[in-house]
């Protein structure tokens, strides 16, 4: 009796075991896709934002798109891909990584700007950009002031001054 008592114990958790470790493998066998986003370089109106895509999961997905939108108001930033040289959609295999260009307005830069990759499954995947350094961030708040009619006045100064 007692025998059969630590054999039928030890028989549900093996099972109890195994199904975890099936629920886990289940989990990771689709694709896994994270993205990092920095601010890149700048044209005299335009701002780079760069993003790396990752499929670090074990099959592979399509990227149908990458947008920008302010985390705060989720207000969608108008930005287009023409300096990115990959054509959308592109596909990630296991354990590939695709570098995207964004371009967006200068005057759009601001401080919680959140990078939106969608997946040709109808999921998207978030990252934030880092501000820019604040000394730029001063300079852009002031000049979208100064467009907005709000303007905030502001001169040169001298070395001497």
């Amino acid at each position: 009796m007692a025998v059969s008592l630590v054999l039928g114990i030890v028989g549900a958790a093996t099972g109890i075991g195994s199904l975890a470790w099936q629920l886990i493998i289940w989990r990771q066998g689709g694709p896994i896709v994270i993205a990092d986003a920095e601010l890149g370089a700048k044209d005299k109106d335009y701002r780079a934002i760069g993003v790396i895509v990752r499929n670090i999961g074990r099959s592979p997905i399509s990227v149908t798109g990458v947008r920008v939108s302010a985390k705060k108001t989720g207000q969608v930033i108008r930005s287009n891909m023409d300096l990115s040289r990959t054509p959308m959609p592109c596909r990630l295999e296991q354990g590939s990584a695709e570098p995207l260009i964004v371009s967006v307005l200068t005057k759009d830069i601001r401080d919680d700007l959140v990078v939106i990759v969608d997946l040709a499954d109808k999921k998207e995947v978030r990252t934030t950009v880092p501000p820019p350094p604040p000394e730029q961030l001063a300079i852009l708040k002031a000049v979208r002031a100064a467009e907005e009619g709000r303007g905030s006045t502001w001169r040169t100064m001298r070395k001497d001054e």
